[in-house]
C-alpha cells in the first residue's frame, strides 16, 4: 500500500479555504453593488420663454447737500442752539464763539474809522483855507500843495479804517455759526467750552435730504446696449427704478441727474447718476441700494441660474438624458433674467438640467430625476 504524504491533505484543506474566501468577498461585493442607491436630484427643463432683461447695479446713495460745517473764527464754545439729530433751516444760529475778542476789535476799528474821518474833516478845512490864502497870495504854491496832499492821506485812512471795520464786524459776526441751507444734523462733534480752530474743526454735518442722488457705475457694453444714440440712452436710464435695501421697489421715480463724459479705462464703466425726491426722508446718505431697469426681450431658451457650473472662463451644466445617465454640457450664456439664465448654445429644448444636487453626480453616472420646475417660475 502506497503511503500518502501528510503535506497534502493540509495544500487541499488551504485550497478549499481560498475557494470558500474569494467566493464569499464575491457574494458581498456583488450584494453592496445591488443595494448602493441611485442618487436623486432636482431637474428642470429648458424652455423657450419670455425673459425680460434687467440691468441692475448697486448703488450708493448722496445727498444734494451735505456739508461738514465748521467755524470762520476761532475760539471756544458758548452756546449750541440747535437740537441734535433735528432739523435747522437756512440761516438759523447753530453756535457761539466766544465773541469778546471779536467785539472789541470791532469797537477798536469803529474807534479808528471815526479818528480817520476827523482828520479827514480837519484837513479838508485846512486845504480850502489854504487854497483861499493862495488865491490872495497869502501863501506860496508848496504850502497848498501840501495841504492838498493831506486830504487825499486823509481820505485813504478813511478807506482803510473802513475796511478794517467791516473785516472786525464780519469776524464778530461769524462768531455766530449759522445754518448754511435747511437740512438735519448729526451729533456735534464739539461741547460746550470746546476750543474751535477756524476753518479746521468740524462742528456738525448738515445733509438736505430732499432729494436723493443714487450713483451707480454703469459697463461700457450695457451702456451701448441702451440705445442707438446718446439721446436715446438717456432716455432709457431716466427709467431706472430704485430698490431699498430690504427689497422694496421705492415709490417714487427719479430723474437723470448726471452722465460722466468719459470711460474709466481701468474698470471700462461711466458713471450715472439719478436723482430722487424724497419727501418722507425714507431714503438716506450712504444707504446702499440697487437701480434695475427692466427690458423686454422676444422669448428665449432660458433655465435656473442655479445649474450653472463655472471652471475658469467656460460655463457648463449637467443634463440628465432620457436613460437617466448625467451628461455634461458646455453653454454659452446670454443675460440674467432675474433667476434665469438666457442660453445661447449648448442645450435644445426639453433637455433636463440638474439643479439641486450637483454636487453629488459625476458624469456618466446614473441617477433619479425629480422635477423642480418651480424654479422655472421664480421669475
Amino acid at each position: 500500500m502506497k503511503k500518502i504524504p501528510t503535506e497534502i491533505p493540509f495544500i487541499f484543506s488551504a485550497m478549499l479555504l481560498a475557494v470558500f474566501f474569494l467566493s464569499s468577498c464575491g457574494n458581498k461585493n456583488q450584494s453592496q453593488k445591488h443595494n448602493r442607491q441611485i442618487t436623486s436630484v432636482g431637474v428642470a427643463t429648458a424652455v423657450y420663454a419670455s425673459a425680460p432683461e434687467y440691468f441692475e447695479y448697486p448703488s450708493t446713495l448722496v445727498a444734494n447737500k451735505k456739508i461738514d460745517l465748521r467755524a470762520d473764527v476761532g475760539g471756544r464754545v458758548e452756546a449750541i442752539l440747535f437740537k441734535e439729530g433735528g432739523h435747522v433751516t437756512k440761516g438759523q444760529a447753530m453756535y457761539t464763539i466766544d465773541k469778546r475778542l471779536y467785539l472789541a476789535k470791532y469797537n477798536q476799528a469803529r474807534a479808528q474809522l471815526r479818528i480817520a474821518e476827523t482828520n479827514y474833516v480837519t484837513d479838508t478845512t485846512d486845504a480850502r483855507r489854504y487854497q483861499n490864502l493862495w488865491a490872495h497870495n497869502a501863501v506860496d504854491k508848496i504850502q497848498l500843495d501840501h495841504a492838498l496832499a493831506q486830504v487825499q492821506v486823509a481820505k485813504a485812512n478813511v478807506a482803510s479804517a473802513k475796511a478794517n471795520m467791516i473785516y472786525a464786524q464780519t469776524n464778530l459776526d461769524q462768531a455766530t455759526v449759522k445754518a448754511p441751507f435747511s437740512g438735519t444734523t448729526n451729533v456735534s462733534d464739539v461741547r460746550l467750552g470746546d476750543l474751535v480752530v477756524a476753518s479746521q474743526t468740524p462742528l456738525v454735518t448738515v445733509v438736505d435730504n430732499s432729494n436723493m442722488n443714487a450713483d451707480f457705475y454703469i459697463n461700457e457694453a450695457n451702456y451701448v446696449k441702451l440705445g442707438e444714440n446718446d439721446r436715446s440712452i438717456r432716455e432709457k436710464l431716466s427709467h431706472f427704478r430704485l430698490f431699498l435695501p430690504d427689497g422694496r421697489e421705492y415709490k417714487y421715480k427719479g430723474s437723470l441727474d448726471f452722465v460722466d463724459n468719459t470711460v474709466d479705462p481701468t474698470t471700462g464703466t461711466i458713471l450715472v447718476r439719478l436723482r430722487f425726491p424724497n419727501p418722507g426722508h425714507v431714503l438716506k446718505s450712504g444707504m446702499n441700494c440697487v437701480v434695475r431697469l427692466t427690458q423686454k426681450n422676444e422669448k428665449a431658451l432660458v433655465i435656473p441660474q442655479d445649474a450653472i457650473q463655472q471652471l475658469l472662463d467656460e460655463y457648463f451644466v449637467y443634463v440628465v438624458n432620457d436613460k437617466g445617465i448625467v451628461e455634461q454640457a458646455k453653454v454659452n450664456l446670454g443675460a440674467v433674467s432675474g433667476t434665469l439664465q438666457i442660453i445661447k448654445s449648448g442645450l435644445k429644448p426639453g433637455q433636463k438640467v440638474i439643479v439641486e444636487g450637483i454636487e453629488n453626480v459625476r458624469p456618466q453616472e446614473k441617477v433619479k430625476a425629480v422635477s423642480q420646475e418651480g424654479k422655472m417660475a421664480g421669475n
